[in-house]
């Protein structure tokens, strides 16, 4: 499964597994355990990069969404420079 739906939220939030939202019905939520209750998020915007961008494809599987890095990144900051991944190439998140 493509890694649609699946978000950096913007330039500053680091591009790793902690950091990964996921846009629902127009409701965006970061997955990790640690920044669940942060609140409202704006939707996805000109400095979000999605996670297939960071070269992801995603399976989800009994509530969990399992990453996995398929490429290397072509995500861009919004100066036009490389946006790297920064975190594990394989990871996995409970979905809520």
């Amino acid at each position: 499964m493509k890694a649609k739906n699946f978000y950096i939220l913007n330039d500053v939030d680091r591009p790793d597994a902690r950091h990964v939202i996921q846009i629902v019905d127009d409701h965006a939520e970061y997955l990790h355990e640690d920044l669940r209750d942060w609140g409202d998020l704006r939707l996805p915007n000109e400095s979000s990069s999605d996670l297939e961008l960071f070269g992801f494809d995603v399976a989800i599987v009994g509530g969990f969404a399992h990453f996995t890095q398929v490429k290397e990144s072509s995500a861009t900051y919004q100066d036009g420079k490389p946006r790297k991944w920064q975190g594990n190439k394989e990871f996995i998140l409970r979905l809520k």
